[in-house]
């Protein structure tokens, strides 16, 4: 573990010098090399370009190689290796909801990104590696084939389960994937590469002797990952599977537990940031559940099935369906932890989903392929082969949506996940410690536990009590107004308990769960700057965690986003009244009034503010949007670094002037004006008189 904390101090992910993030805010001109597979999205394609030359600003250095992160249009056909020159505002990536998109970035190399280009112009081709290019290009045929052999929604769950592209599936219907706990069937997943793995190593076996057969497999799963796009659980599996294949090349047999934990520390020693990949997590937990369980179980269960049924066929098919269920149940204990954390919920369904349309993936990946490989070869007659797996992809889209639809399939989770995660893991080892001691010693636990009950009631019950009323005592409501600045969201608290939180991008839910007391579920007023996509990303798990009196937001843009869509008309129930517009006072006691009013309208959507008075003190929230105008007796101004220039900052002169967590250069202030950067500061406290503000910490 010191060893892995090391390596990850020393990984951590830093832009390099004269990084282009630099000229956040500015527009700038760039060529470059589309250096990954494009990553297709609803309406715009996401191209992680190669930074090659900056045009303009011309003044300016940046570093080479630097990869940037451009969302194109996708009215055109974008491949690896395309040269393009690109034109538009950059800006560093932001921090949304409780998903930390600007890190997620950074642990892939990318610090910089250019949201809305103005111009993506493709000016040539060449791709850093041919091979790569002709995987791709292998990759997009079979997506075409399929989709020409097999119709809509069943084509693109084959494509999904084929090569992980589920980009065409119906919202919908990935809803219901998510509902049952088998989303992992539209991705691919570490159960999809074992299979195609253990059909090359099987193949490769009968042509050629067992070493050379080892020695052959392991470029070819290579070439496989890379093919399917490397996604984590890939990685997992095909890691585990390379060092299985070296053991055979020196006559070793593997112990899967040891071969486990060999390749993952592996995989993070060679990308330490891999650790924190969602597909990764999973797969290593449904991994290790299967070991720990899955065989441990198949014993007894297929000795009970011997000593009961004694028809021929019916044993062998009762088998296959409870191996099937033992597996899924392995694999959703060790990973039910990690998905109640990731997805908010927890499925009810997910034994019986499984169990249903699991034993039909191999047959659908197998005969899948077969209808990729007619489809490329001869088209005419793809149709016709496809047939019998166009009726299992049926029956799994049917068993799917049947067991979705019933009542409680799903139950939300939307408390603190850390706690869930934390205590599930710590019940699932110390049952495997307790199940591993001898039987006396079992025994003995148990007898003690038995005879020392009250004692051990009586000290956990004492100490719940103490915990709890220590740390209401912490969060008791303050006697001040208190001010809390953190990424670009501001949270302001009354002695008589009245809240007002105003969102504009960032990890809303932290700064409220940090700041609001555990027993408070409700919030008074929530202001939207925006009505984008990433405001209402920011916002949307604090609706749905607490109840608002009132939300005021600008006037709603149409937006592709329909799961977005959806979960923010599900979270409007917790609020009591939406207002749409500016100019909406609310008095939240201690003579505080708080008034929304317009800011400059960015990219044609209208966008607001929030500006608090108190006695003679006026406190300016504008977030990422932009002032029409500064209050001269402003005493506390709360902006990004492209909202105001250094002419507004002198004719003001506000007191404080407190920077957003965003990239760009701030204006200079003006003589008497203290400045602070929540990039730096992570978090300021204010406290709010009405003659003056005070910075707490």
């Amino acid at each position: 573990m010191a060893g892995g904390a090391l390596r990850f101090a020393v990984a951590s992910p830093q832009p390099p010098e004269h990084s282009i993030v630099r000229l956040s805010g500015e527009r700038v001109i760039f060529e470059g090399v589309v250096a990954e597979a494009p990553e297709h999205r609803a309406t715009t394609t996401h191209l992680r370009v190669r930074l090659t030359r900056l045009i303009k600003p011309s003044d300016e250095t940046v570093a080479s190689d630097e990869v940037v992160l451009v969302r194109a249009l996708t009215d055109e056909s974008w491949r690896y290796g395309d040269v393009v020159r690109v034109e538009g505002v950059v800006d560093a990536p932001p921090r949304v909801s409780a998903f930390d998109y600007r890190r997620y970035l950074a642990y892939r190399g990318v610090f910089a990104w250019v949201p809305r280009p103005s111009v993506v112009q493709r000016i040539g081709y060449q791709p850093d590696s041919a091979l790569y290019a002709q995987l791709l290009a292998v990759r997009d045929a079979v997506r075409t084939a399929v989709h020409r052999a097999v119709p809509m929604p069943e084509s693109a769950l084959l494509n999904g389960i084929l090569i992980g592209d589920d980009r065409l599936l119906p919202e919908s219907l990935k809803e219901d994937f998510r509902t049952t706990g088998t989303a992992h069937i539209v991705a691919i997943s570490g159960a999809n590469v074992s299979l195609v793995i253990a059909l090359v190593v099987v193949v490769l076996g009968r042509m050629l002797h067992r070493r050379a057969a080892a020695a052959a497999a392991l470029p070819v799963i290579a070439l496989y990952v890379l093919f399917i796009g490397a996604p984590a659980s890939a990685v997992r599996a095909a890691s585990m599977t390379a060092l299985g294949l070296v053991g055979q090349l020196f006559w070793r047999r593997g112990f899967t537990l040891n071969t486990l934990f060999a390749a993952c520390a592996l995989i993070v020693l060679a990308n330490p940031f891999t650790l924190f990949d969602t597909g990764f997590q999973l797969s290593a937990a449904a991994t290790l559940g299967l070991t720990l369980f899955a065989d441990r179980w198949a014993t007894p269960t297929r000795a009970w099935l011997e000593r009961h049924v004694s028809n021929a066929i019916a044993r062998p098919a009762l088998s296959a369906v409870l191996d099937g269920t033992l597996v899924t149940l392995a694999a959703q204990l060790a990973t039910l932890p990690l998905l109640v954390v990731m997805f908010n919920q927890i499925s009810l369904v997910a034994l019986l989903s499984n169990a249903l349309i699991l034993p039909l993936q191999p047959p659908i990946m197998l005969l899948g392929a077969l209808t990729a490989l007619v489809g490329m070869v001869a088209p005419e007659i793809a149709s016709w082969v496809a047939l019998p797996v166009r009726v299992l992809l049926t029956l799994t889209i049917r068993a799917v949506r049947w067991t979705a639809d019933f009542p409680l399939a799903a139950i939300p989770v939307h408390e603190e996940g850390t706690l869930a995660l934390v205590a599930g893991y710590a019940m699932l080892v110390g049952a495997l410690w307790f199940r591993a001691q001898p039987h006396f010693v079992q025994r003995g636990m148990l007898m003690t536990l038995h005879r020392d009950s009250k004692r051990w009631l009586t000290v956990t019950g004492g100490t719940l009590v103490l915990g709890v009323g220590l740390f209401a005592w912490f969060q008791r409501p303050p006697d001040q107004v208190r001010l809390v600045l953190r990424d670009s969201n501001a949270l302001m608290h009354t002695p008589s308990g009245a809240q007002l939180l105003f969102i504009s991008r960032g990890d809303a839910l932290a700064l409220v769960r940090t700041e609001q007391p555990f027993w408070d579920r409700e919030i008074e007023v929530v202001v939207l700057s925006h009505a984008d996509a990433l405001a209402r990303e920011a916002a949307l798990p604090v609706l749905q965690r607490y109840r608002v009196s009132t939300l005021v937001m600008p006037a709603q843009p149409s937006e592709e986003d329909a799961e977005l869509n959806q979960a923010w008309r599900l979270a409007l129930r917790n609020v009591q009244r939406v207002v749409s517009g500016t100019l909406d006072r609310h008095t939240l006691g201690e003579a505080i009034t708080a008034t929304v009013v317009a800011r400059q309208p960015a990219r044609g959507m209208q966008a607001i503010g929030v500006q608090i008075r108190r006695g003679t003190v006026l406190v300016d929230l504008a977030g990422e949007g932009k002032p029409a105008r500064i209050e001269p007796q402003t005493a506390l101004l709360f902006v990004t670094p492209r909202g105001v220039n250094a002419a507004q900052l002198t004719a003001a002169s506000p007191r404080w002037v407190v920077w957003t967590d965003s990239s760009g250069r701030s204006p200079a202030p003006a003589s008497g004006t203290h400045s602070l950067w929540l990039r730096q500061a992570r978090t300021a406290v204010f406290l709010i008189g009405e003659q003056h503000v005070q910075r707490a910490r």
